[in-house]
């Protein structure tokens, strides 16, 4: 997937609060592909779990959004997520906060979740 097959014009712009809160479609068709249990584990992951069973991990940070340290066996506790989750949304105008299977559906379809939280002016995209 380019940015361009996603209305975008520079990959960074994926990441962009501006450009997110503009249009976070493209956000949302790109996140369908690394959305928990859509990818699995690798064998690096799983070795990352190996050292946390034997008592050799102390941290691990991630740039990686995915969240397949956790899903690997690694204890969220020990893991720093750089650039965020997708374990998680938060509404960008009430702040509500959501677990990834709450979102879930949407997300696997490409489309935009909706806040749940009722709002006397409507509903309001999530961020991640």
């Amino acid at each position: 997937m380019d940015a361009e097959s996603i209305g975008l014009n520079d990959p960074q712009e994926l990441f962009d609060l501006e450009v997110f809160k503009e249009d976070p479609r493209p956000f949302y068709q790109f996140a369908k592909n690394l959305y928990p249990g859509s990818i699995t584990p690798s064998v690096s992951h799983r070795f990352l779990a190996l050292l946390h069973q034997r008592g050799m991990l102390l941290r691990v940070y991630t740039q990686n959004i995915d969240g397949l340290e956790e899903i690997a066996g690694v204890p969220k506790a020990k893991v720093v997520n750089a650039h965020g989750s997708l374990s998680w949304a938060q509404c960008t105008r009430c702040r509500a906060r959501m677990e990834s299977s709450e979102i879930a559906d949407d997300v696997q379809k490409g489309t935009v979740p909706q806040c749940r939280r009722p709002r006397k002016s409507g509903l309001s995209a999530l961020k991640r």
